[in-house]
């Protein structure tokens, strides 16, 4: 991709990925008005001294002031400075940023995208232009998404009703069918359609392309259906691409060693990931305050 690649050798070095249900942990950031822009780098970047600690990510609305979560200290709320230019806020971010950009450089970033920043295109643009200029100064995101409201949008239309159990969508047989052609057909084409729009170089993958993904039913199958969980991850795909300077984009669908489709928990998608690839970061965007 013209402009935004580096010949910088990938860092070998496995760093720790903190991720709530598999490593008992978070990585994040908590933004208050869920426009990322720049803002993301300076997130990513300023925070990386706190080792050891763990923040959660959710967007709230634009009156919320900016909270950051910590598995070490009580929550902090701080209200950003309104900038006096959008584009001289972007400057001084990137100013601030700088030697922190420098230092991720290389460093393989996971970024989890679902919820409500889906259904708006401007949040979508947003997300999007953020993960291009990631890629641009030097970081290699990999993006794992879900996409529960375009499929509850086709569930409809196809007047199925959506069904949860404990937070978990009920996936039977031709509910998984239209989870597979949404998430892998339509949600996960657009998004890198969009990426290549903007000026880098997108790959789009699901859980089963190159064995990436080995899925198993859950404990309450009865209950939950075609709902799996990550029986084991082979990153060999992934690695290429992202030592290339291209941002795979997955999604969270995966089969079992039958063949059998299973839809899986993007958030536990992302976690496998950022571990198998020795992560430097696991960014979660979320629309759902704390974590469960």
């Amino acid at each position: 991709m013209d402009g935004c690649q580096f010949d910088e050798p990938a860092h070998t070095q496995r760093s720790e990925v903190l991720f709530a249900r598999s490593r008992k942990a978070q990585s994040g950031i908590h933004e208050s008005n869920c426009k990322m822009g720049s803002r993301l780098i300076h997130n990513i970047v300023s925070h990386s001294y706190r080792t050891g600690q763990a923040s959660e990510l959710h967007h709230h609305s634009h009156s919320h002031p900016l909270t950051i979560r910590s598995s070490s200290s009580a929550a902090t709320t701080a209200t950003p400075t309104a900038p006096t230019s959008s584009n001289q806020f972007r400057v001084d971010i990137l100013s601030e940023s700088l030697p922190y950009i420098q230092k991720f450089r290389g460093k393989t970033i996971v970024v989890k995208y679902g919820g409500a920043a889906m259904k708006r295109p401007e949040l979508k643009a947003s997300v999007v232009s953020d993960l291009v200029l990631l890629s641009c100064v030097g970081l290699r995101p990999v993006l794992v998404h879900g996409g529960g409201p375009e499929i509850n949008h086709w569930l409809k239309l196809l007047n199925i009703e959506p069904l949860f159990h404990e937070g978990l969508r009920v996936t039977d047989a031709k509910t998984m069918e239209i989870v597979s052609m949404v998430l892998v057909g339509k949600v996960n084409k657009d998004l890198v359609s969009l990426i290549n729009k903007a000026g880098a170089t997108a790959v789009g993958l699901s859980g089963m392309d190159g064995r990436l993904l080995m899925a198993k039913p859950t404990p309450n199958s009865a209950q939950l259906g075609f709902v799996g969980e990550v029986a084991r991850i082979d990153p060999t795909i992934l690695q290429p691409l992202v030592n290339n300077g291209h941002i795979p984009v997955i999604a969270s669908v995966a089969a079992d060693e039958l063949g059998q489709s299973y839809n899986i928990n993007a958030d536990t998608v992302a976690g496998e990931v950022a571990a198998a690839l020795g992560a430097e970061k696991l960014i979660l965007l979320t629309d759902v305050a704390g974590y469960t």
